[in-house]
């Protein structure tokens, strides 16, 4: 009975080298963990390429809001306020995630740009501002359509978050309060903004059917209610950084939120 085509693998006990008949022959193969050279050497490339670009800046005080901030809870930009030494080391699979994120975002901004779809005459991204509230944030583009420009945000997303069946909450809290900067801008043409923008995702998993998914959000009567509600709880939150008692906890310890949390083991 020729059983050369067979593979069966050998224990060698607790260590994590292993032997495995193949055709007749014996091959070891070794699991390597993350001290080798191979490994370390390109974790430390990541972490490397971040610390050059904005880690020298990851534990400086905030002087500002971002609008991206519609995503955190009021306790954690408290923190990035107050006390951002507190922040703790970001994890090595983080920095590659992140890395991994923004290479999809920027293929797919250089090749809307590359068609002509988004507007050309402004950067990729454009800074906005409400001034007001002394926040800013970066657009991540302006999509044209006809004679105007349509307020356009692109999200990476993993298999899980890819298949919802509409954009999380806070991802449109940021596209409409981007939306009212961009009409009150005094760099853009107020008449040049659309009364709606666009959310588009790009699965970055390589699993599902299609790789990309998009909406169309409105700014009608109940987004302007919106904005108010998102522009008043910053205003809220401005005087509560002023003074020396940090918000409410919104959040459960064992939530996804407060586990993925930079303040983690502080705020707890």
């Amino acid at each position: 009975y020729d059983d050369s085509h067979l593979e069966r693998e050998l224990d060698e006990g607790p260590g994590r080298t292993k032997t495995t008949e193949k055709g007749g022959r014996n091959m070891q193969i070794e699991t390597l963990d993350q001290k080798h050279f191979l490994i370390k050497n390109l974790i430390a490339s990541y972490r490397n390429e971040w610390q050059r670009a904005s880690g020298q800046r990851y534990k400086e005080r905030r002087q500002h809001f971002y609008i991206s901030d519609v995503s955190k809870c009021d306790r954690e930009i408290y923190y990035l306020f107050k006390r951002p030494e507190e922040k703790r080391t970001i994890a090595d699979r983080t920095l590659v995630f992140f890395r991994h994120g923004n290479m999809y975002h920027e293929e797919i901004q250089q090749r809307l740009r590359t068609m002509k779809t988004i507007d050309n005459s402004r950067d990729i991204e454009y800074g906005l501002e409400d001034f007001e509230i002394d926040t800013t944030g970066r657009l991540d583009c302006f999509v044209r359509e006809g004679e105007g420009l349509a307020v356009t945000e692109l999200k990476s997303k993993n298999p899980y978050g890819y298949v919802a069946d509409a954009p999380e909450a806070a991802e449109v809290d940021q596209l409409l309060w981007y939306m009212h900067a961009a009409k009150r801008s005094k760099t853009l043409r107020r008449r040049n903004i659309l009364d709606h923008g666009y959310i588009l995702y790009m699965e970055r998993g390589e699993v599902s059917e299609f790789p990309f998914r998009a909406w169309r959000i409105a700014y009608n009567a109940e987004a302007k209610r919106r904005v108010r509600e998102i522009r008043e709880r910053f205003l809220e939150l401005k005087s509560i950084i002023a003074g020396r008692k940090p918000p409410q906890r919104t959040h459960e310890r064992e939530s996804v939120k407060c586990q993925y949390c930079v303040f983690r083991e502080y705020c707890w």
